[in-house]
């Protein structure tokens, strides 16, 4: 199982699913546009490697490493 936190810069991956069971964290994920079958691109990561830039959907998207532990990619 491979989550989006652990994705390359420059890498294209989709989501598949999602870890856990918390209403929120899942709610936050559907207002960031982080759904199921959306491809997600990793544009640049944050020098201490707790940020990082997604592009998703036409925009990009700074998000916490600690959420996209949550986030399974294929």
């Amino acid at each position: 199982m491979k989550t989006l936190d652990k994705a390359k810069v420059g890498e294209l991956v989709k989501i598949t699913g999602y870890v856990g069971e918390d209403d929120r964290i899942f709610r936050r994920f559907l207002e960031l546009g982080l759904t199921r079958g959306q491809e997600v691109k990793i544009h640049n990561r944050s020098i201490l490697n707790k940020v990082v830039l997604l592009e998703i959907r036409g925009y990009v998207l700074s998000v916490r490493r600690s959420l996209l532990e949550r986030v399974v990619v294929e």
